[in-house]
C-alpha cells in the first residue's frame, strides 16, 4: 500500500488545509521541533485506525491528558478530516477519508472514494501495520533477545508462515535425524 497524497484540516498542527504530495519512491519529513512532523505521522495513524500509539498509551495512563487532543487547539472549527489517495498492491487507487468532531470521538466516520464504509474491508489493519514506530518502541526492538527480533522483522515482512515451516522442520531433524547420526544437509 503506498500513500500517494495525504490532505489535513484542522488536525493537531494543521489549521488550514493542507495537501501533502506522497507520490515518490523516498520521502523524508524534516525540519525543526513544532513544525508538524509528528502531527503528519499522527495524522496519518488516526486515519487509518482512529487513534495513535500516543494516545492509545494515554488511554492506558491518563486518558484527560489526551482527550480532545486531535483538533486543532488555535481554530474554533471542530471538525477534524485527514483523507489520502492510496494506491493497492493490485494497482488500484482509492481515496480513503477520516473525518469527525476533535471532541466527540462517537463523531467519527470513514469513507472509501466517497462512501461511508468501514476500513476493515481493507485488510491488513492490525497492529504491525502502524505506519509509526515509537522511540521507545525502537529501543525494545534494539534491547530484546535475537531470537524476538528475528520474529518481529519475520512478522513485518509477512514471513511467519515460512519462519513456522522452517522451526518445525529444524525439530523434526533434531528428533529424527540426530539420534541416528545421519546428514541433515539433503533432509
Amino acid at each position: 500500500m503506498l500513500l500517494k497524497e495525504i490532505e489535513i484540516v484542522n488536525f493537531r498542527g494543521f489549521s488550514k488545509k493542507t495537501k501533502i504530495n506522497l507520490d515518490s519512491k523516498l520521502v523524508i519529513i524534516q525540519g525543526p521541533n513544532g513544525h508538524g512532523k509528528t502531527s503528519l505521522a499522527e495524522a496519518i495513524e488516526w486515519l487509518f485506525f482512529g487513534m495513535t500509539k500516543r494516545r492509545i498509551s494515554g488511554e492506558k495512563n491518563s486518558m484527560m491528558e489526551y482527550k480532545g487532543s486531535f483538533g486543532n487547539v488555535h481554530s474554533a472549527e471542530e471538525i477534524i478530516e485527514v483523507s489520502a489517495e492510496v494506491q493497492f498492491p493490485d494497482g488500484s487507487i482509492k481515496e480513503l477519508k477520516r473525518r469527525g468532531c476533535s471532541k466527540d470521538e462517537e463523531s467519527l466516520q470513514t469513507f472509501i472514494d466517497g462512501t461511508q464504509a468501514d476500513f476493515s474491508k481493507l485488510g491488513n489493519m492490525d497492529d504491525s501495520f502502524y505506519p509509526v514506530i515509537a522511540q521507545h518502541a525502537l529501543q525494545d526492538f534494539i534491547n530484546c533477545k535475537p531470537k524476538d527480533r528475528r520474529d518481529e522483522i519475520s512478522k513485518a515482512l509477512g514471513l511467519e508462515e515460512i519462519t513456522l515451516f522452517k522451526t518445525t522442520l529444524d525439530n523434526a531433524r533434531r528428533l529424527y535425524c540426530d539420534p541416528l547420526g545421519l546428514d541433515t544437509g539433503y533432509v
